[in-house]
């Protein structure tokens, strides 16, 4: 039996949005500047700022980090126990858990392709990675982790103070932990699901109502907000998720951007894939 039209129309869109925009893989390099084919492909890297350039050093201490329970006060949580690999670096929660088991206000972002952010967190706080990698360590209601603490704990162990000399020169100190943390999330990257290869070129990539469903996707608008290697524009709208979390105006102290967000991006916290 031939199914609907208008149904079929809307399943391929949905299927776009949240299935085949979420097939992807993160590949680890140690090489910025590299670009796919296409303007609107995925990078393979991304550039790093001038004042934290990108080393395989760097990269393999921020990997040992963000796996490290020790970043957390009671040495029960690391970045990856809400950043989860297999789910597309969140966690898949409704909200997230933090400090002692505590729900959290907001959900888990993804980190996959966060280097291509201009701005942190869903209300945009911070400006670098690097800004926003000590942020949840220190937050009493995320990893409740004393920096200070945290660094007296990681200078008693041997192999993080042969790192820190290797990677940066120097002991270990909070601005190395930043600079390492944000240098492996960097090569979060993702690139060769066949929507990748669809916006590097490859039209044979989708399948002929994937291709329906992308041209529904830009018809309808979404592309407006959802563009760009990232499929997100880095701004912040009302998204109607509620009044009770002040979102962007909070920050900025302006009326006009109270309940605002961050626009997402590709690889939503709900996708699985592989590490």
């Amino acid at each position: 039996m031939k199914i609907p039209t208008p149904w079929f129309a809307a399943t391929v869109a949905i299927g776009l949005a949240f299935v085949c925009l979420t097939a992807c893989h993160p590949v680890i390099t140690a090489f910025a500047g590299q670009t796919a084919p296409g303007a609107n492909a995925p990078p393979l890297a991304v550039p790093s700022p001038s004042d934290n350039g990108t080393t395989p050093e760097k990269i393999d201490l921020g990997k040992l980090l963000f796996f490290d329970p020790r970043l957390s006060g009671d040495n029960q949580m690391s970045c990856a126990t809400c950043h989860i690999p297999e789910k597309a670096f969140a966690d898949g929660l409704k909200t997230a858990k933090g400090a002692g088991g505590k729900s959290l206000k907001r959900n888990t972002q993804s980190l996959l392709n966060v280097g291509l952010y201009t701005v942190y967190f869903w209300d945009g706080r911070a400006s670098s990675l690097e800004q926003q990698a000590l942020t949840p360590i220190a937050a009493a209601d995320e990893m409740n982790q004393d920096p200070d603490e945290l660094v007296r704990e990681l200078s008693a162990v041997p192999g993080y103070a042969k790192q820190f000399q290797s990677a940066f020169g120097t002991g270990v100190n909070k601005d190395g932990i930043a600079q390492a943390l944000a240098a492996f999330e960097r090569t979060l990257v993702t690139r060769n699901s066949p929507f990748d290869l669809f916006l590097a070129g490859d039209k044979s990539a989708l399948s002929e109502e994937g291709r329906e469903g992308w041209q529904l996707f830009r018809d309808a608008g979404c592309i407006r907000c959802h563009s760009g290697p990232a499929l997100s524009d880095n701004k912040f709208y009302r998204l109607g998720v509620g009044y009770r979390d002040p979102g962007r105006g909070a920050i900025t102290g302006d009326k006009q951007h109270l309940y605002a967000f961050r626009t997402p991006p590709r690889c939503r916290p709900y996708s699985a894939i592989h590490a």
